[in-house]
């Protein structure tokens, strides 16, 4: 998701379907996988599912599951199932909370691994291989997974990637390294790996008239927000992510939303 961050809320009408250009399954083949975006769930006792890939799109049975998921529940778990009578250990990252964080998680042959900001959390080896449990046409879900008439994700999501093979550790950490700007309109947040910067954001009027400005430091390797104070008679509002406010050097590209 570019520009903005993709808010979900949790029904049955907000989640994405993702698939290869023609509609061809986006899993077919792949024997290792990465699945990396940066997520802020509204409540953090969920369920939230913020990916969910599957041989189809049939309800999931206890105990016979066959699928990869993200769960977000009082914590992060990855679920990597294709099991029949009793399900097997997961890798799981507790008290996750409701902050920004960039979720990488790694599927490899015989594990899987789950990074938070880059770092290294947890780490579960696993029987099952990736094409055993997907087969040849599966599903890749963004926001949904197939228990009962569905469960969702209720938050927000950005910088959505997939690579079909498993990133090194070294590669996880260079997703953290570049710099990172969100704005819904209510609050925007910034993640700034290396160096310190400034968050600003600025509200203008319906003739583009400037009312009021707003910054906030970034320290290097945190996520920072900035709530919006909405000021009377501001009918916009831009987010600017910059190296200094004197410098004024933009590190992401602006982001505009009407208010």
């Amino acid at each position: 998701v570019k520009g903005q961050a993709l808010s979900l809320n949790g029904s049955g009408t907000n989640w994405l379907s993702a698939a290869l250009t023609g509609g061809g399954s986006l899993l077919t083949g792949v024997q290792e996988m990465t699945v990396s975006f940066y997520g802020k769930v509204n409540n953090a006792e969920g369920p939230n599912w913020p990916f969910f890939a599957a041989p189809n799109t049939d309800a999931q049975n206890s105990n016979n599951e066959h699928y990869l998921g993200g769960l977000e529940k009082n914590g992060l778990t990855v679920e990597r199932y294709n099991n029949s009578g009793s399900r097997p250990v997961n890798a799981s990252v507790a008290n996750t909370g409701t902050d920004w964080k960039l979720i990488t998680v790694v599927f490899k042959e015989a594990s899987t691994e789950i990074y938070i900001d880059g770092a290294l959390k947890a780490s579960q080896a696993s029987g099952y291989e990736l094409g055993d449990i997907l087969g040849n046409r599966s599903v890749f879900q963004i926001g949904k997974a197939n228990w009962g008439n569905g469960e969702y994700y209720n938050g927000l999501i950005d910088e959505f990637k997939v690579f079909d093979y498993a990133l090194t550790a070294e590669e996880v950490l260079d997703l953290v390294r570049i710099p990172t700007l969100t704005f819904d309109g209510a609050k925007a947040a910034a993640l700034s790996p290396d160096a310190d910067c400034q968050l600003i954001v600025a509200q203008y009027d319906k003739d583009g008239k400037l009312l009021k400005t707003e910054s906030k430091a970034v320290k290097a390797g945190e996520m920072t927000e900035l709530t919006l104070v909405k000021s009377e008679g501001a009918a916009s509002a831009t987010a600017f992510l910059w190296d200094g406010v004197k410098t004024m050097k933009p590190l992401t590209k602006d982001i505009n939303v009407k208010l």
